[in-house]
């Protein structure tokens, strides 16, 4: 596994500079290009993204296992997990503030585009499993602006980044639900058998209202591990909406402005903004 810098080199910060004055010339001959469409997906997307349900509960779920095997865990016993967990976090942080970005550029704030850029940059530096090319994709789009500067304004600046930044996005979306739905649900499952191995021994010893108690205990435990259980199906089901929908703008052939192209977007970020809905209950 390959360690990445914990902050950008020279040469990204240049490029990221040299995006920020080339998009600020775009914006000027552009006019007033309306991107509500995209700017509504791009920050239901990264309100989303932001989710730390799967996150916090990466390591609990596995100190839990302990508590049910009346056990003390050694320090290293949590050392691979922590290590998962930095790792999507990573992942996640790149996710929400490229979403952030993108909604900025949409919106016409190029001072909260190049920041957020800019920390998207920085969180893909340091997320281990992306493919260094792929990292170089988010923090190298600048390029583009400079290139671009007497063209179609933001609208064809944000197809052009989103086309340049789409196979980085779909690989970051891929890791982050392999985690959940491998190890972490994998490590529910591993809860729910200890738990059930837990009641299992409680009613062995056959102790007066003991095994009464416990049922009454454990099913509402399992039942909380069947509720993170669906929350992080819900939150898998958003990422796979959200890569999609990036993937329609990555290929959109149209006008960002068409009505077409406005309903789908719609749609998107009405069916992100219900399955968020669904993380709060």
């Amino acid at each position: 596994m390959k360690s990445h810098p914990d902050s950008l080199p020279p040469q990204a910060i240049a490029r990221a500079l040299g995006f920020c004055v080339g998009l600020s010339l775009l914006v000027l001959e552009s006019g007033c290009v309306n991107l509500s469409a995209v700017r509504d997906f791009a920050q239901e997307a990264s309100t989303l993204s932001a989710h730390r349900g799967v996150s916090d509960d990466l390591i609990a779920t596995k100190e839990r296992l302990y508590v049910y095997a009346q056990r003390e865990p050694k320090p290293d016993d949590f050392k691979e997990v922590k290590i998962e967990q930095q790792e999507f976090d990573h992942e996640q942080q790149t996710l929400v503030k490229y979403m952030a970005s993108l909604a900025s550029l949409a919106d016409n704030d190029v001072s909260s585009f190049e920041k957020e850029f800019a920390q998207a940059g920085n969180a893909a530096s340091k997320a281990n499993l992306l493919d260094a090319n792929k990292v170089s994709a988010l923090t190298s789009a600048g390029d583009l602006a400079a290139r671009l500067a007497t063209d179609y304004g933001r609208e064809r600046k944000i197809r052009e980044l989103v086309g340049r930044t789409d196979p980085a996005i779909q690989d970051l979306i891929s890791k982050l639900l392999g985690l959940i739905r491998g190890s972490y649900m994998a490590s529910l499952d591993t809860e729910k058998q200890g738990a059930e191995e837990f009641i299992r021994e409680a009613k062995s010893e056959k102790i007066e209202g003991l095994s009464r108690l416990t049922d009454l205990v454990m099913r509402d435990h399992l039942l909380l591990i069947e509720a993170r259980r669906d929350s992080a199906e819900t939150y898998a089901k958003a990422l796979e909406r959200i890569a999609r929908a990036h993937g329609d703008l990555a290929g959109h052939l149209g006008d960002f402005t068409t009505k077409e192209f406005i309903a789908q977007m719609k749609e998107y970020s009405d069916s992100i903004k219900d399955l968020r809905s669904q993380l709060k209950n």
